[in-house]
C-alpha cells in the first residue's frame, strides 16, 4: 500500500545532497530503495532556509526580468540529477484551500492541484509536509498487470486509507500501483517532493479513474504518453499525403510505446483504410493487449 514512513533526523541538508545521493543510491522502480530517502528527505526538511531564498530568487529575477524556475505557478524544482535510466528532483508545491465559491473558478481551482482527480503515477513519489496542516488524500490500489489500460476499462481498485499529509509526516506512492484522490487542506501548505523516474516508467500511461464506477476515465493530460498521442487528434482532420499516412503506418508497426502504436492504427482506419488493411494482419501480432483490443474495436468487435 501507499506507505506512510515513520522516521527522523536532526541532520539539515541540501536539495543538492539528497539529490547527490539518491542518484548514487537508487533506483526509482525499487520501493526499498525510495523508502531508504526518507531520513535524508527529512533532514531536508529541516531546512527551513532553502525555500525563502528561492523566492528570494525569484524577486530578483522579476526584478532584472530573468527566468525563473517555476514549473507551474504553484510548484518549483531545486535541481536535478540524471544518468542514462534515472531522473531525480526535488520539487515543493504549494496546496491552496478554496479560494473562491464562484464554481468556473472552482472547477479551475481543482484542474490545477488535481483536487478531485483520482489518478496514479508513472514515476516514484516520497513526499514530506513541509508547512501547514497539508491537503488530504484518500488512497487505492490496483493491479497494473492485469489490465490492459482502454479507457472505460474495469479495473477494480481496492481502498487503502484516507490521511493527511501533515507537517514531518512522509507518505510514499508507488509508481504504477497507487491512485489518491486528494482534497484541499484547510490553510495553505507546502508538500516537499523526492521524484523519482525510470525510462521505463515514463513509457507508461497515467490514468484517471472513476472510483465510484471502478474504470479508466481517460489517460491523465500532460505526460510524456499524452504528448505523443496529441499529433493523431490533429491528423484525423486534415487531408493526410502519402508521406505522412506512410509514416502513420510505420509508427503503428514501430513505435516502441503501445499507446502511440494504438493511436496510429486508430488514425490509419480514418484517413487511409486501405494501409489499414494492409498492415493489419500485423497489427494482430503485436505483443501489447492495448493495440489488440484497438483493431478490435476498430472492426467493430467490441
Amino acid at each position: 500500500m501507499a506507505i506512510t514512513v515513520s522516521t527522523y533526523s536532526n541532520k539539515v541538508s541540501t536539495p543538492d545532497e539528497l539529490l547527490d545521493w539518491a542518484i548514487k543510491y537508487i533506483d526509482p522502480r525499487d520501493n526499498d530503495a525510495m523508502l531508504a530517502a526518507s531520513e535524508h528527505l527529512y533532514a531536508l526538511y529541516n531546512n527551513k532556509k532553502f525555500i525563502l531564498n528561492a523566492v528570494r530568487d525569484e524577486i530578483l529575477a522579476l526584478l532584472n526580468n530573468d527566468p525563473f524556475p517555476r514549473v507551474a505557478p504553484q510548484a518549483i524544482n531545486f535541481g536535478m540529477r540524471k544518468n542514462k535510466d534515472n531522473l531525480f528532483y526535488v520539487r515543493t508545491v504549494i496546496w491552496s484551500p478554496p479560494l473562491t465559491k464562484n464554481p468556473k473558478s472552482s472547477i479551475l481551482q481543482n484542474e490545477i492541484y488535481s483536487y478531485g482527480n483520482p489518478h496514479d503515477h508513472n514515476f516514484s513519489l516520497l513526499t514530506i509536509g513541509y508547512k501547514g496542516e497539508g491537503y488530504g488524500t484518500k488512497i487505492y490500489e490496483y493491479d497494473r498487470e492485469k489490465m490492459i489500460g482502454y479507457v472505460g476499462e474495469h479495473v477494480p481498485l481496492t481502498y487503502l486509507e484516507t490521511t493527511e499529509l501533515l507537517e514531518g509526516k512522509i507518505i510514499y506512492f508507488r509508481p504504477l500501483k497507487d491512485v489518491h484522490l486528494q482534497f484541499p487542506p484547510r490553510e495553505v501548505s507546502i508538500s516537499l517532493n523526492l521524484i523519482g523516474e525510470h525510462i521505463d516508467h515514463k513509457m507508461k500511461a497515467q490514468f484517471e479513474f472513476d472510483i465510484k464506477n471502478q474504470k479508466i476515465m481517460t489517460l491523465l493530460q500532460g505526460n510524456l504518453v499524452h504528448k505523443q498521442i496529441q499529433p493523431f487528434e490533429i491528423i484525423k482532420h486534415i487531408e493526410a499525403d502519402a508521406e505522412l499516412i506512410y509514416l502513420v503506418s510505420e509508427l503503428a508497426l514501430k513505435h516502441p510505446v503501445e499507446y502511440a502504436r494504438s493511436s496510429a492504427y486508430k488514425t490509419l482506419s480514418i484517413i487511409a483504410p486501405t494501409e489499414f488493411e494492409e498492415i493489419l494482419s500485423k497489427g494482430f501480432k503485436d505483443n501489447s493487449a492495448l493495440v489488440k483490443h484497438t483493431i478490435n474495436e476498430i472492426l467493430g468487435k467490441f
